[in-house]
């Protein structure tokens, strides 16, 4: 299994997207990140801080945040059953996740921000591969 960098830095990104001919190296401090366009990038940023950082009383930002860059991504990128597969599963781990924090008492909600994290690397993962919209490159802004 292969680990997924779940905190990309949009010009790491960027980087390894506009040299796709060279060979990616991974070193101790910098894990390999998937190759993903900057613009996807800057779509699931918001996303992943809201995973971090949502806590009591704020569970609405993370809900608001998933469901408005779920819905981005579905309109920016071609939806492969690859891709819908893992935003599905992304935006259910981080519905949990709200669910778990408003129930602090008895659920483990670090436990489920964990299973969000993972679900947004695999839905990184997913977007490696992804292509623009046929509605967007019609419009000039394919990537």
């Amino acid at each position: 299994m292969r680990t997924v960098k779940l905190r990309p830095e949009p010009v790491m990104i960027a980087l390894r997207w506009d040299n796709p001919g060279e060979a990616p190296v991974e070193t101790a401090n910098d894990p390999l990140v998937p190759a993903i366009h900057p613009w996807i990038a800057f779509l699931l940023e918001p996303w992943l801080q809201a995973i971090e950082q949502a806590g009591p009383g704020t569970t609405h930002w993370l809900q608001e945040t998933s469901a408005a860059m779920s819905a981005c991504l579905s309109e920016w990128v071609d939806p492969t059953p690859g891709i819908e597969r893992a935003l599905e599963a992304a935006r259910a781990a981080s519905d949990l996740l709200v669910a778990c924090i408003s129930r602090a008492g008895w659920a483990n909600a670090e436990a489920q921000r964990q299973v969000a994290r993972a679900a947004m690397g695999a839905l990184i993962e997913a977007l490696t591969l992804a292509e623009a919209s046929e509605s967007k490159t019609e419009l000039g802004l394919g990537f």
